[in-house]
């Protein structure tokens, strides 16, 4: 018997090569792939795939859909198969033998419904693992039962996630009998004459992965949004009503709150068995298959066996007679695994690439270097001494294995066993003597070094890494030689080495970037740009920390810049033999974004995102490094226990013990002013962003290194969607903010203003403020155009009372024709400039905003500010034009000017 697969897909190339995996594995053979016009890559995978058994057919959404249904219908009758499975590349067939042939071989109908369910989305992802072969069926969750009435209940209560539903089936079909495919592909028109026998099945099921990560969800929407685009007018009102919900949700900007609800936490799912709402995929097959299963169950055994690995496939093949299934699931299984491993170390999960090359080992123990190479990754992580083991057991019977004497040396030298590590090294070199890796190593090992020990102090600006670094050096380890003094702000010190944030600044300039930039470029990050920062780096750790005098301290280096720079450090790190630790400060996030907001006037929006961005890239680039994750909340209240769990990551003896050290200055918790409480919730502060930096603040919390790291990843997915839906805004957001000052006020503040968010996109639009209640007559008002630097071109500007009568009008027409071209506005400080236009002609004001504070006082008649009352109104006409690096080249344009 011959099995095809039809499979409809758009853009699910996180998806699909699975999904290809397991349908080999389960004894498909012939492939109809229908590309929708993907652009995420899927279309290179599939073309990658073509041959005489795989076949693509090309289609969009504007294709009509009698057109589409009957190409689609002729491939499947001219395809070779007896069984045809009509399906989307997010839905996987699970049957309790593992061989979905054997299961259809007994079927007579024509027609088979399959049911289909949602696989469950958890804090981890989809609860579907890679490969998902039967001895795996116990991980994988599945939505059993749906809520009665669903849609009524989701029309009533809008935060009912749609993944709940069970979705309709799916049906496998004869080819012969297909005249055409009905919409979704859940049933088949039969051709004209013919009657089909159907029939549903209990003993296959489809485990449907709706959803798994925020990136794919958001792709999904734009897909969506192109298939109404496409169809407006054409489709019936009930045609996806889920799909409407979900565009009705991003357009109110609470899409990631959908998909936030769609995750079930453990308490919730734990609930949920109980109930038997969820149940897991063996739970569903297993009264189903036990009579099914003959002889698959051999094959399942013989797969952890050496006889599948690549020599003793074909052995394995003959005797079992499941010739496909071991080719696609013994050889095939291992190279998938050992590029899901390679894509793991390449993104720094280093957790996650031991778990595939200890799975590819299982599957093929005769390669001998992915011991090795498990060895090295479990070194990163720290597991020294399971690597150990593991390589002693290997080195026991193989002692000549290059790979495992290698990775020996690199444990042995994390340990500080430097004798032992020569030795290692030295052992290679016998056996290969032009091994360029174990000559360089071997060199090292014997060289002095300038700075041997590296204590990093990772984490966002306003987290307390200065009250970190400063108790740390009280306890022993070595400040930089220079360091900016203390001030209002820090009133214990930065503790920062001067030299290095000057190069941290100039990098950052490099990159036409600054710190507070969330569009940091790295286009410039090239290995040639790393190796050439390198020098640079080192001078500055020369000068901060002189050889010599060390002592056998940890040199302390604290920048909050550090964290998004960290790749120009891992590079010095990997070329030069040096000792490094790391902690990760970890501050609430809306704490933060207090802190700057009262140092700085930053918008709360683009604190949260910049702390999101310190922080993963933080945790990112210091994979493999020694590290330790620690609360600035928790620093606080038990600063001894904290710095005591440093201290043994440091080493016996690398600090002084608390008790010893009298006067602790750098602890000081009556400074901590900005505590998440203090925000004001009244302002407008994006759900979605603050959803996911609160995420990331309790992610980082976790005692599990590799169930944090794993949630630090899909975190990251998110957060790369979120700079994708700014650019696609152009880019930047800037806030327009208006304070008013009362009488008896001697200065504007806070508490007295209001924000609006401006996207730059150089259109003009008209923004109101209403102002509150005033408590007393108001003497002034001051316009704050931007918190970056930008070009405000302003056109008119109103003020009405809360009765809509007008108090005061300007435009700057009207204000051209006047003989003196009088604005009402001037500048506020030394980072505002007024370009006034000499034409008669001028459409609008040109303000340069220069840097982060620009402000514009607004120079209003007495009696139209006394008229300000509740519900008062003040309407402004403008468009925000430049940004950032744009910005240089015409302040240089415009100061040359006569």
């Amino acid at each position: 018997m011959r099995l095809a697969a039809h499979i409809g897909v758009k853009d699910e190339i996180e998806l699909l090569p699975h999904c290809i995996a397991h349908l080999r594995a389960i004894g498909v053979e012939e492939f109809i792939v229908c590309d929708m016009a993907s652009t995420d890559g899927t279309l290179e995978y599939l073309q990658e795939q073509e041959g005489a058994d795989f076949r693509i057919l090309h289609s969009s959404n504007a294709e009509p859909a009698e057109r589409w249904r009957e190409r689609n219908a002729a491939a499947i009758r001219e395809c070779s198969a007896d069984w045809v499975l009509t399906m989307d590349a997010d839905e996987f067939p699970l049957t309790a033998s593992g061989n979905l042939k054997e299961v259809l071989a007994g079927v007579e109908a024509d027609v088979l419904k399959i049911p289909r369910y949602n696989v469950v989305l958890g804090s981890q992802g989809a609860c579907l693992p890679f490969p998902c072969p039967p001895s795996s069926f116990n991980e994988i969750q599945l939505i059993a039962k749906a809520p009665e009435h669903f849609y009524q209940q989701l029309a009533e209560d809008p935060k009912l996630p749609w993944i709940r539903i069970v979705p309709l089936p799916k049906v496998a079909v004869r080819p012969s009998i297909v005249a055409s495919i009905e919409d979704g592909m859940h049933d088949i028109v039969p051709v004209d004459g013919k009657v089909p026998k159907r029939a549903t099945t209990e003993t296959i099921l489809l485990a449907h992965v709706a959803l798994s990560t925020f990136s794919r969800f958001q792709q999904k929407l734009r897909n969506i949004r192109e298939v109404f685009d496409q169809h407006e007018g054409k489709l019936a009102p009930e045609f996806g009503l889920h799909w409407r919900r979900w565009v009705e949700l991003e357009n109110n900007g609470q899409l990631y709150s959908e998909f936030k609800r769609s995750i079930l936490e453990r308490t919730t799912l734990e609930e949920l068995r109980r109930q038997g709402v969820v149940l897991t995929a063996k739970q569903m097959l297993t009264e189903f298959g036990s009579d099914r299963s003959r002889g698959v169950p051999i094959v399942a055994e013989r797969l952890d066996s050496p006889e599948l690995n690549s020599s003793g496939a074909n052995n394995a093949q003959a005797r079992l007679g499941v010739r496909h299934f071991v080719v696609s699931y013994g050889p095939r299984v291992v190279h998938e695994l050992l590029a899901e491993a390679l894509a793991c170390e390449s993104h720094c999960d280093w957790a996650g690439a031991v778990e595939h090359l200890r799975e590819a080992h299982r599957h093929d123990p005769s390669r001998k270097p992915l011991i090795a190479a498990m060895a090295q990754v479990l070194v990163r992580l720290g597991r020294l001494e399971e690597a150990g083991a593991l390589l002693q057991q290997e080195l026991d019977a193989n002692p000549a294995s290059v790979p495992a004497r290698l990775a020996l040396a690199a444990l042995l030298e994390r340990q500080g066993d430097d004798a032992g590590a020569r030795q290692a090294y030295h052992t290679v070199l016998e056996r290969c003597p032009d091994h360029l890796g174990a000559t360089l190593a071997s060199a090292a090992l014997g060289g002095a070094d300038p700075y041997p020990r590296l204590l990093l102090v990772l984490g966002m600006h306003r987290s307390g890494t200065s009250a970190v670094a400063g108790a740390l050096c009280q306890l022993g380890c070595r400040p930089p030689a220079s360091m900016p003094s203390a001030d209002a702000n820090n009133p214990t010190g930065y503790w920062e080495p001067l030299e290095i944030v000057k190069l941290h600044t100039s990098w950052l300039e490099e990159s036409r970037s600054s710190w507070d930039d969330p569009f940091l470029s790295r286009e410039r990050w090239s290995a040639q740009h790393l190796a050439s920062a390198q020098n640079a780096l080192e001078t500055a750790l020369r000068e901060e920390f002189p050889h010599g005098e060390s002592q056998g301290q940890w040199c302390l280096v604290k920048d909050p810049r550090q964290c998004r720079l960290q790749p120009f450090w891992n590079h010095m790190i990997d070329q030069r033999r040096i000792h490094v630790a790391a902690v990760l400060v970890n501050r609430h996030p809306l704490a933060v974004a207090a802190s700057l907001r009262k140092r700085n006037n930053m918008p709360t929006n683009r604190a949260l995102l910049l702390w999101v961005q310190h922080l993963i890239e933080a945790e990112l680039h210091t994979r493999g490094i020694p590290r330790r994750r620690i609360t600035y909340e928790d620093f606080l209240k038990t600063p001894a226990r904290t710095l005591q769990d440093i201290a043994d990551l440091l080493g016996k003896d690398s600090l002084r013990s608390w008790d010893t050290v009298q006067g602790m200055t750098a602890v000081r918790p009556e400074l901590n002013h900005s505590a998440p409480e203090h925000m004001d919730c009244s302002m407008d502060i994006d759900e979605d962003l603050l959803g996911l930096a609160l995420d990331l603040y309790d992610a980082l919390q976790m005692s599990d290194e590799s169930a944090m790291m794993l949630q630090a990843d899909n975190l990251r997915d998110e957060l790369e969607s979120h700079l994708d839906r700014l650019r696609s805004q152009l880019g930047r957001l800037v806030t327009l903010q208006l304070f008013w000052k009362s009488e008896d006020a001697t200065e504007f503040s806070e508490s007295h203003s209001l924000h609006k968010s401006i996207i730059v996109d150089r259109t003009v639009t008209s923004y109101t403020f209403i102002l509150p209640q005033p408590p007393g007559p108001i003497s002034a008002l001051r316009l704050d155009p931007a918190e970056t630097p930008c070009l405000v071109k302003i056109r008119r500007l109103a003020l009405y009372n809360g009765s809509g009568r007008s108090l005061w009008q300007w435009s700057c027409k009207d204000s051209a024709h006047q003989q003196n071209r009088a604005t009402p506005f001037e500048p506020g400080n030394i980072e505002t400039r007024l370009l006034n236009n000499d034409e008669k002609e001028v459409q609008d004001v040109c303000i340069v905003c220069e840097g982060h504070d620009p402000a514009l006082l607004l120079n209003l008649p007495d009696e139209s500010l006394r008229g300000i009352d509740s519900g008062s109104r003040l309407s402004i006409e403008a468009s925000w034009e430049l940004l950032s690096s744009d910005l240089s080249q015409l302040l240089a344009s415009l100061t040359a000017r006569p």
